[in-house]
């Protein structure tokens, strides 16, 4: 499931894609973590077993369960920093605001409480800002890209862009 994109760059395909970013250090960052622990476990195997790196750093697109579902096992078994942009970071930390939202403020009934919406908290150690980036030696260009997320952000390196769910392909807009 690990596809090179470039040599620094790849991505670990899945329900959520989890960008890759190989560091000169023999670190990893990852962008986004998966839905859950599962993929989580998972794609750290691979990242371990096939490129033969540690993971370093995480960086959220935004914060919606299934982008940072796994953030709690990642920084768990490796320590990871995690960067995420402002206001992200706070549903990031406490993820049952993502749900209280959805319910216009009011306590969510169980149906808006399911793995999908509510994910696991996470710590967010940095807040990003738009523009240039830089962890481990590693250059990102931080965009903006509200609208999906009230600051979902994207991320450029080495001329792939990490989007997250900016663009679907036209199965899934059909399915749902």
């Amino acid at each position: 499931m690990l596809k090179r994109l470039t040599d620094r760059v790849h991505v670990y395909a899945g329900g959520v894609n989890v960008g890759v970013i190989a560091t000169d250090n023999g670190g990893a960052i990852l962008v986004d973590t998966g839905a859950n622990e599962s993929n989580a476990r998972k794609m750290l195997r691979s990242v371990r077993d096939d490129l033969g790196l540690r993971i370093d750093a995480v960086l959220a697109t935004h914060a919606h369960a299934d982008h940072f579902g796994g953030n709690a096992f990642v920084v768990k078994r490796t320590g990871a920093t995690v960067h995420a942009p402002s206001l992200e970071a706070s549903v990031i930390r406490h993820p049952e605001l993502q749900p209280i939202f959805l319910y216009g403020g009011a306590a969510p009934p169980d149906a808006l409480r399911q793995r999908f919406i509510l994910a696991d908290p996470s710590p967010v150690d940095v807040e990003i800002p738009h523009g240039p980036l830089e962890i481990d030696g590693v250059t990102i260009e931080v965009v903006a890209l509200r609208g999906h997320s009230p600051n979902q952000v994207g991320f450029v390196v080495d001329g792939v862009f990490f989007c997250a769910d900016v663009v679907f392909p036209a199965a899934a807009i059909e399915k749902y």
